[in-house]
């Protein structure tokens, strides 16, 4: 899963991380996993997929393995528990509200 999420960062930020990487004496992987391990309340969790949701055209898979879930059918299942609605359909109704 890491080296899928690398790949899909942005060279720019890509860049920086391997900046971090080198100044702590670690990996690019290791800090992404630091990441995703900060992400680990449910609640940080579903406050990254909202955002991601409102600020990207990420398709819903993506957004789910950023923000932790080897499974995209657990998060959309997680999303509607929280929310009451899959992330298609709040990312749907937010766009249209602003």
């Amino acid at each position: 899963m890491t080296r899928n999420i690398t790949l899909a960062i942005d060279p720019e930020v890509l860049d920086r991380v391997r900046v971090i990487a080198v100044e702590r004496k670690t990996t690019v992987n290791a800090l992404v996993r630091e990441y995703l391990e900060g992400l680990a309340t449910e609640s940080d969790r579903m406050a990254e997929a909202r955002r991601r949701l409102l600020h990207s055209d990420e398709m819903i898979d993506v957004i789910a393995e950023r923000v932790g879930y080897a499974d995209p059918t657990a998060f959309i299942r997680m999303f509607r528990r929280e929310h009451g609605k899959t992330p298609a359909a709040w990312r749907r109704e937010h766009a249209r509200s602003g």
